[in-house]
């Protein structure tokens, strides 16, 4: 099952100019595939909890909070936090509910997606990260490999990657 892409329309200007001929031959239509990647640092709110699905799946959702500055014209920049909703399913669920820590400071890689909660306001639609590849705090990984735990094994050193989205 091959992935679709959207048909864009491209206008170049000067584009399959020929001199000799004086035709402009511009491409009408370019393919551009969907990418969806996250790449974001920030700090772990809350430990993450750890759950399972219906169907026994592993998952743990937390928040981080990302800190940007902010340039200002007359004085020290201003510091903008971001809270970003986070979810990590299946082994990488586990590592994150094992070594991770309120505090720890962590680069994700995932992909944006919405997700929808109903509370007391109704139905909530929300933008979250599908992690796949979380890095992890060195010393935790070191603590943990001595206890016997695998997760470091699972990629680069100090980090864990899981293919599987699991939803």
């Amino acid at each position: 099952m091959g992935k679709t892409h959207r048909v864009l329309p491209v206008f170049a200007l000067g584009a399959g100019v020929n001199p000799e001929v004086e035709e402009m031959s511009v491409p009408t239509k370019y393919d551009l595939p969907d990418v969806n990647r996250v790449v974001i640092s920030g700090e772990v709110l809350v430990d993450p909890p750890l759950r399972s699905t219906r169907r026994g799946v592993p998952v743990t959702n937390f928040t981080i909070a990302s800190v940007r500055l902010e340039p200002q014209p007359e004085g020290p920049p201003r510091e903008e936090r971001s809270y970003i909703r986070i979810v990590a399913w299946s082994n990488l669920a586990e590592h994150c509910h094992r070594l991770l820590r309120k505090g720890d400071q962590v680069v994700i890689i995932g992909e944006l997606q919405t997700a929808s909660a109903s509370g007391a306001s109704g139905q909530q639609t929300y933008l979250q990260v599908n992690a796949k590849w979380v890095q992890f705090p060195q010393g935790r990984l070191r603590e943990n490999r001595e206890r016997g735990g695998q997760a470091a094994n699972q990629g680069a050193a100090g980090d864990a990657e899981t293919g599987e989205s699991g939803a």
